[in-house]
């Protein structure tokens, strides 16, 4: 996947909280199956929600 394609991904995680919306899942990423999609936001969840717990 292109770095542009990870950025923008990142992104849409980022503002939908760890989940892609709908929108995103048929545009975007649409060349993604339904358990490549849940597979990556389970990872962001975990990378990300670990990091906001590490905060002070």
């Amino acid at each position: 996947m292109p770095d542009t394609i990870v950025a923008l991904l990142v992104r849409f995680l980022e503002q939908g909280k760890g989940k892609l919306s709908d929108r995103a899942k048929n545009k975007e990423f649409n060349v993604l199956s339904a358990d490549e999609i849940a597979r990556i936001e389970d990872r962001y969840r975990e990378i990300f929600q670990s990091q906001d717990q590490a905060l002070p």
